[in-house]
């Protein structure tokens, strides 16, 4: 067995609505992207510069379903998981992989900056409650599920 320590936690903005869909079993998957802003020091005037990492992230089962519902794109969130790699041929049937943040958590932490919502941290549909929403290894089902 072994003694390995896999999380991640991330705080970020949704870069486009999450996109709901169904294994071919019929588990709900969700998937979305998380833009994630760090100071990057300062340039040759001064200024201040960022640089953002974009992270994929995936929810499983009924969690993905009631997320869905609540996430959208600009959308502040804070989200905790595991990162897995996931292995798959591309259009040109070239095999590539992809890391993906499997979420166990994922906090609504507020709307986009200028929104009528901006600053309230929406508690929509219970969803910032994350200990009600946890399941073991996310709900996931394995990569042969996928349709």
């Amino acid at each position: 067995m072994s003694n390995g320590y896999n999380n991640w936690t991330i705080k970020g903005n949704l870069a486009a609505n999450a996109e709901l869909r169904y294994t071919q079993s019929g588990t709900a998957v969700l998937n979305f992207r998380v833009a994630v802003s760090t100071y990057a020091g300062k340039d040759g005037q001064g200024a201040a510069q960022e640089h953002t990492e974009w992270v994929n992230c995936v929810v499983w089962s009924d969690r993905a379903e009631g997320l869905a519902k609540v996430l959208s794109k600009g959308d502040q969130v804070l989200v905790s998981g595991e990162a897995r790699t996931r292995q798959y041929e591309d259009k040109e049937g070239q095999k590539r992989s992809s890391v993906e943040l499997h979420a166990r958590e994922v906090v609504l932490c507020g709307s986009p900056r200028g929104s009528a919502e901006a600053g309230q941290g929406r508690a929509r549909g219970g969803h910032n409650a994350a200990p009600q929403n946890r399941t073991r290894n996310g709900g996931a089902s394995t990569e042969e599920d996928w349709g």
